[in-house]
């Protein structure tokens, strides 16, 4: 256990220093922390809304108040998200393309596993890392620019929602970037392929008629504010749970699969 926990980090250190050098580290947190910021503001500044007639109540109207506070503290908090996702949608393609792929074409990966490494272990470790650098913020910074901007109550239960719809729209982006990574062994295919998935999706999901299980499972941070927010067209909770899980299971039937692929992988 020492020997594996001793593994991981040699290898954690090292794809640091050959993937995530000055300045691609700070440039994902820049972008994350504009996209989470931006979201924010997209909800924050829009009016109340709010109109007194002159027989109001004033009980009854602090209690609209106060629900219309936490309702749009909590659509800021998933429009954070959803912005937040909508940008991660293109980089990680970028990022897998650098950490996935390009090892295969300048011989870094041959260099390392002439070196007693894990090929499972070392995959594991890209994994965990670009995960973590890209949902860990993504979740810190739409809450911080929530709270700050808008101090008032948050609908906890759509916020945990909203929070597993992104981690999981970020794993199925990961994961379908990979595939093609290994498949392709090619930088240059997987940032395109990848771009190609980020505009079909965009498109797909901002039509109208499009079917809400398809679009929750496709882009499930987006299926969540479309619920919140409700309307003609908006899901219900089981569309959410379809599109969750689902999406779920294809992301770790890809990441399953690429494992795979790479152990077995010429370089």
């Amino acid at each position: 256990m020492r020997e594996r926990l001793s593994e991981l980090r040699r290898l954690s250190r090292l794809e640091l220093t050959l993937s995530y050098r000055f300045p691609a580290i700070e440039f994902l947190i820049a972008i994350l922390v504009f996209s989470s910021g931006l979201g924010v503001l997209s909800i924050g500044l829009t009016s109340i809304g709010m109109h007194l007639d002159p027989d109001y109540n004033a009980t009854q109207t602090t209690e609209h108040y106060t629900e219309y506070m936490v309702q749009k503290k909590t659509l800021a908090y998933v429009q954070a998200l959803a912005t937040c996702t909508n940008a991660l949608f293109f980089l990680i393609p970028l990022f897998v393309a650098f950490t996935v792929a390009r090892p295969f074409e300048d011989g870094t990966l041959k260099t390392i596993l002439s070196y007693p490494v894990n090929r499972s272990t070392l995959m594991s470790v890209r994994t965990l890392l670009l995960l973590s650098l890209t949902s860990i913020p993504t979740i810190a910074f739409s809450a911080v620019w929530t709270s700050t901007l808008i101090p008032s109550g948050l609908n906890i239960g759509y916020a945990m929602i909203a929070s597993i719809a992104t981690l999981v729209s970020i794993l199925l982006t990961y994961a379908i970037s990979q595939f093609v990574a290994i498949i392709s062994k090619k930088s240059s295919a997987t940032v395109i392929v990848g771009m190609i998935f980020w505009i079909a999706v965009t498109t797909f999901i901002y039509n109208p008629f499009s079917p809400v299980t398809l679009v929750a499972t496709l882009n499930p941070v987006y299926a969540v504010f479309n619920f919140i927010v409700g309307g003609e067209y908006a899901p219900i909770i089981s569309d959410l749970v379809v599109g969750i899980s689902s999406a779920l299971v294809i992301a770790l039937f890809l990441l399953a699969t690429s494992l795979r692929l790479f152990s077995k992988a010429e370089v």
